[in-house]
């Protein structure tokens, strides 16, 4: 996919894109991300960086010919994020870059993903079969944006796009963006520029500052797939499961704090999790951290086998000084001692056995049996 950052740097226009990390909050946003060729390319080191980077660059006076700027969740003015916290983070923004020398030669547009909204009086003219949604509230900030003036003529998202190609001599990326009126329309450079406008900050309500950071409940399913897992949990929050999404970055712990592995983890089984909601799709955290609240990990405890299984899979031990419970034996077991064998099918009833692994209290299974040792009574 040919993209605007490519045709920049085709143009050698100097450029970077401000936005989170892969996984961190508001990385949802992050388009960037989705683009292969620079998600896994040099460019995703050397252009696409942290949003705090452009506020350096201002005071530096190294600021990109085009910049992207994207903010994590919590600024994102998106349920059940605060607006006020969400135009403070803005406010910082502009004010740092009026305040600046950059502030006579740039064009701030600010915009937002969707209208945020429910309704709109206004039906949005039909195009083909890609239609035009409601409107977008859309800022032209700069010295040369028209004052007082609310501009009633038709943009969309491309229009950005067409503004940019006529400014560096880009061709455009598709016939949307090359029919598109350029929001170059709304400014006048023959206008004595307007001075910087400093604003302050609001003071926001206390709850402004409290977002949901931990999710708790009981397990129902889990997904996997190569690069991101989802544990879905049935909790207080709905009557509806909430999806977890969990990154190779996200760390399972069990009760203790001790690491297992998302394997361990067991429909039913009770879970806290460091969490945060993201605000694209109802329901669903990112998690950080996830404590399996029924899975203790076990650095050694000897049982008496009472009884195999059909398939060879696991037996049932009366664990000394406690119940009975399930041992499940898979490729990733290790059998220690001469005794032992290299199989579960060399273990028999009354055997005494040394296991090590990851076991579920509620339903008093070994879920993972990390190795085992024979000690076979003597005839």
């Amino acid at each position: 996919i040919n993209t605007l950052p490519d045709e920049l740097q085709k143009a050698g226009a100097s450029w970077k894109y401000y936005a989170p990390a892969q996984y961190q909050s508001g990385y949802i946003w992050s388009s960037l991300d989705s683009i292969k060729h620079i998600r896994y390319g040099p460019l995703w080191t050397s252009n696409v960086v942290p949003p705090p980077q452009f506020l350096s660059d201002v005071q530096a006076g190294t600021l990109p010919q085009v910049s992207w700027v994207v903010e994590n969740e919590q600024v994102s003015e998106h349920p059940p994020y605060s607006s006020c916290l969400g135009e403070n983070w803005t406010v910082q923004y502009l004010n740092t870059l009026m305040k600046s020398p950059l502030w006579a030669s740039t064009v701030v547009f600010l915009t937002w993903d969707d209208f945020g909204g429910f309704y709109d009086h206004v039906p949005p003219p039909h195009l083909d079969y890609i239609a035009l949604g409601p409107r977008v509230p859309t800022i032209v900030i700069s010295p040369y944006s028209r004052p007082g003036t609310v501009d009633h003529r038709q943009y969309d998202f491309a229009s950005i796009l067409r503004y940019i190609e006529d400014k560096f001599g880009l061709p455009g990326l598709s016939a949307y963006d090359r029919s598109a009126r350029s929001v170059g329309d709304a400014l006048d450079f023959s206008q004595k520029p307007i001075p910087p406008l400093i604003l302050d900050p609001r003071t926001c309500p206390p709850g402004a500052y409290h977002r949901p950071k931990s999710v708790t409940g009981r397990v129902t399913s889990i997904e996997s797939s190569p690069e991101l897992h989802a544990v879905y949990a049935v909790t207080s929050v709905s009557p509806d499961p909430v999806e977890l999404v969990l990154s190779g970055k996200s760390v399972i712990v069990d009760k203790h704090g001790s690491r297992v592995s998302l394997r361990d983890l067991q429909p039913g089984d009770r879970i806290n999790a460091a969490a945060v909601p993201t605000p694209d799709r109802a329901l669903v955290y990112l998690g950080s951290t996830v404590q399996d609240q029924d899975l203790e990990k076990v650095t050694s405890q000897y049982a008496i086998v009472v009884s195999k299984s059909l398939d060879a899979r696991s037996v049932k031990a009366q664990v000394v000084g406690g119940g009975v419970e399930t041992i499940n034996v898979g490729g990733g077991t290790k059998f220690l001692g001469a005794a032992t064998g290299k199989r579960l099918s060399s273990l028999k009833r009354r055997d005494i056995v040394q296991v090590s692994g990851i076991l579920n209290l509620r339903v008093r299974r070994m879920v993972r049996t990390m190795w085992l040792r024979l000690y076979r009574p003597s005839a």
